[in-house]
């Protein structure tokens, strides 16, 4: 589940996300283990499209700042929801 956060921090490194949304994705990573940190990430990349095309149609001109830890924490609330909690 660790192994998840590798490819963050070199988004961290080159300024696409900080440093607490790297943290935050290698906690859940950690916690959520292989499956369950996959099933995350891609219901996080899922909400992360959808923000990123409320943005476009609105129109920003200047380079969006997206809030990352509410999206990361809802996929991982979900993921809980979906992948642990019918199997307890």
């Amino acid at each position: 589940g660790l192994l998840l956060i590798i490819p963050f921090v070199a988004f961290w490194n080159r300024s696409w996300m900080g440093a607490g949304d790297s943290k935050l994705i290698g906690v859940c990573g950690f916690y959520l283990n292989v499956y369950g940190g996959l099933i995350m990430l891609a219901i996080f990349a899922g909400w992360l499209l959808i923000s990123m095309a409320f943005m476009y149609f609105r129109q920003v001109d200047h380079r969006p700042r997206v809030p990352l830890a509410p999206l990361i924490s809802l996929s991982a609330a979900i993921t809980v929801l979906i992948y642990y909690i019918p199997y307890s």
